[in-house]
């Protein structure tokens, strides 16, 4: 395995366990997953260049159960110029039944940044 491609998998394994804290967060009684250690670590996974760790990151945030700032995150994924990514937040938003996302998803479909 080359040095690039174990750094995208450790990578893609952090992320992984970032959701499953995130998400144990959102099942504890009178705790709010944004206040959980995982979110600077799901938000640095949401900048990188590599759009392997992007669309790990945005898989992640359709596991998160009703936060908005998943939400917020993932209707700011709709603009990136990966075609997987933005698929990957259009689904991600349907798994939350983000209605509040409606306009967002509706506006990326009219400005063709969602067309695949």
């Amino acid at each position: 395995m080359q040095s690039h491609d174990l750094k995208s998998a450790r990578a893609t394994y952090a992320v992984g366990w970032v959701a499953a804290l995130l998400i144990l967060l959102a099942t504890v009684p009178n705790v709010n997953a944004a206040t959980g250690a995982g979110w600077p670590i799901l938000d640095a996974a949401l900048k990188q260049k590599s759009s392997g760790q992007t669309l790990a990151a945005v898989r992640v945030l359709a596991l998160i159960p009703d936060d908005p700032h998943a939400m917020e995150l993932a209707e700011s994924a709709l603009s990136d110029p990966s075609v997987p990514v933005r698929a990957a937040a259009a689904t991600a938003l349907g798994q939350m039944h983000a209605s509040a996302a409606d306009t967002a998803l509706k506006l990326a479909y009219r400005t063709r940044i969602c067309r695949w």
